[in-house]
């Protein structure tokens, strides 16, 4: 409940409707867990994209380990670290990429 309301960019791929429908589930789970899901739909034109990608600012560090555990811990994610790169530029972002499940 301490993340209760933060926001978080989704960026989900929607060439294909799988990426596009397991971007929606992961919005709808952190909706449900009590954050603000924030869902940008883009389509790629360099290709496929697989997995989860974090970009995180600096401000949103904490709020990147909870998110990046809870998907683990759920099983949405696979085991291990999810990849992230960090935005010193905007530090108050935090965007989840959503693609293929991997």
């Amino acid at each position: 409940q301490a993340y209760k309301g933060q926001k978080i960019q989704i960026q989900i791929y929607t060439m294909v409707k799988e990426s596009n429908d397991f971007g929606s589930e992961i919005s709808a789970a952190l909706k449900h867990a009590g954050l603000d899901p924030e869902d940008m739909r883009i389509m790629s034109t360099s290709g496929p994209v697989t997995g989860l990608f974090l970009t995180i600012g600096t401000n949103r560090r904490e709020l990147a380990e909870a998110v990046a555990k809870a998907l683990v811990n759920s099983k949405i994610a696979p085991s291990g670290p999810i990849a992230a790169t960090l935005d010193e530029k905007n530090p108050d972002r935090l965007q989840l990429t959503v693609g293929f499940k991997p």
